[in-house]
């Protein structure tokens, strides 16, 4: 498993930018480094991640979809969600050009990097406390 920050933190600052992607794989690849980031690992699982870090990171529209699509569960406003086979799938299947959107780990990279160390984007950033997820 491959951590994005060191497990020991405390806490950690997030950027996000106050003006979400248009384009289709840019909105997929962000959603997907969302949920790396939240779960700090570049193999995403079932485990509970916690939604007031995920509506900071990524759109709101995103987060409905997705739990539209029963992609994440429990839908409704919850504090945590978890992401189901079917969305772990659709995460797999977008890097293989299998989904109906598709990215790249380019892409998606990119955006782990914009939510954790900021970049050139006009951002937003805040401070949560560690651990993002339960197991």
């Amino acid at each position: 498993m491959s951590n994005l920050y060191p497990n020991n933190l405390q806490e950690l600052d997030l950027y996000s930018i106050d003006k979400y992607p248009t384009k289709k794989d840019e909105l997929r690849a962000m959603t997907i480094a969302g949920f790396r980031v939240i779960q700090n690992s570049r193999q995403l699982d079932k485990r509970k991640m916690q939604t007031n870090v995920m509506r900071f990171l990524l759109s709101p529209k995103a987060i409905s979809y997705w739990k539209s699509q029963g992609w994440l569960t429990p839908k409704g406003r919850t504090e945590i969600v978890s992401l189901t086979n079917e969305g772990l799938s659709v995460c797999s299947e977008s890097l293989h050009d299998n989904a109906a959107t598709n990215t790249t780990e380019y892409l998606i990279t990119r955006w782990e990097n914009i939510m954790l160390t900021g970049g050139t984007e006009r951002l937003l950033r805040e401070t949560f406390s560690l651990p993002f997820t339960q197991t």
